[in-house]
């Protein structure tokens, strides 16, 4: 599986005409001629552009490029424009793209432009470049999902159970997908041979949707809540349930052999030294244990690491009610089977009190 980012100069002309207070959305496909073989020929740009900060000529432009063809990824851009014209970068594995283009607010033909593009090590290649405006679904695409068809924490539980889990974060957003869910969106259509490229498309979010409830369903995927925690876990292997915690306030589930057990608990508040001194004290180098590796970001860490022929899994998050822990456990041996199950048990785990 191939993860493609795009590099891109966009000229964008939208003055005065953003408001101040609101966001206006454009896509465009974008066609280029002459690119040479492996290159991207075709792509979706959505932009969002917003009034700018240094007068009423100069725009803010932030979206996402997706390459259309099977196998191919996108990612996401950011950009000052003034006087109408925009630089976009975000990179590319193939190589570099500079596009430019007059796309005027509101334009509802197509617009040519030119293009660049630089190979790895090789000359580059300048060709022509045509926009036209999207209202409707793209070539070769379903339609593109509405803006509230799936909330940001909803598309990355559906990518976790299905193996393409994006890593830490602390953010969770409430919102719609950001640019880490795209990215794995993009993954998953790049393996899926589906030339999405982290677009919103409505056949892919029910394909994902529908895959993702089918591991649930083969996992007996269970979510669960406490006392200022929540997450899930895999009942269909963690059956038989107990009590954890040091204060008898949590949840364990372990295999019926009670070699793989999960533990779900909140413990007392620690003060901001006393925290710095646990994660020193659970991240430090110790005899026995091998392969660690952990994430803090700030008051939340993630910590795995092989211990007596386990594969172990922590996760905290401090909050001023209390510190929040899950720990995962199971045999080194069965790690293949645990992959999934692993990471989407880890990237459930959540604080819920303030």
């Amino acid at each position: 599986m191939r993860q493609a980012i795009v590099g891109l100069a966009l000229a964008l002309a939208a003055g005065p005409a953003v408001a101040e207070d609101a966001a206006r959305q454009v896509r465009w496909l974008g066609e280029l001629a002459g690119m040479p073989e492996g290159a991207p020929t075709r792509i979706v740009v959505e932009a969002s552009l917003s009034a700018g900060y240094g007068g009423p000529y100069e725009v803010s432009a932030e979206g996402w490029v997706a390459v259309l063809a099977p196998g191919s990824a996108g990612d996401d851009f950011d950009a000052t424009c003034v006087s109408g014209r925009c630089a976009i970068d975000v990179g590319f594995d193939g190589g570099d793209l500079a596009l430019s283009a007059d796309l005027a607010g509101g334009a509802d033909a197509p617009v040519a432009g030119r293009y660049t593009y630089t190979a790895n090590g090789e000359a580059p290649v300048e060709g022509e470049a045509r926009f036209t405006p999207l209202t409707g679904p793209a070539p070769g695409l379903s339609a593109f999902a509405a803006a509230d068809a799936v909330s940001a924490e909803e598309l990355s539980a559906w990518l976790d159970i299905t193996g393409f889990e994006q890593g830490f974060t602390n953010i969770y957003q409430a919102g719609p997908p950001t640019d880490r869910e795209r990215r794995g969106l993009a993954q998953w259509q790049a393996a899926r041979e589906r030339p999405g490229g982290g677009l919103l498309l409505e056949a892919d979010l029910a394909a994902l949707r529908a895959e993702a409830k089918a591991a649930r369903d083969e996992l007996f995927w269970q979510n669960i809540q406490g006392r200022g925690w929540s997450g899930s876990y895999p009942a269909g292997i963690l059956h038989v349930a107990s009590g954890a915690g040091s204060d008898g306030v949590g949840r364990r589930f372990a295999s019926e052999t009670g070699d793989a057990f999960v533990e779900f608990t909140q413990e007392p508040p620690m003060t901001e030294e006393a925290w710095d001194a646990f994660v020193e004290a659970r991240t430090a180098d110790r005899e026995g244990r091998e392969g660690r590796g952990y994430t803090r970001v700030n008051d939340d860490m993630e910590i795995a690491y092989e211990e007596a022929g386990q594969k172990i899994n922590e996760v905290y998050h401090r909050r001023e009610g209390g510190v929040s822990r899950m720990i995962l456990a199971y045999p080194v041996a069965k790690q293949d089977d645990w992959r999934v199950a692993e990471a989407a048990t880890v990237r459930a785990f959540r604080a819920t009190a303030p």
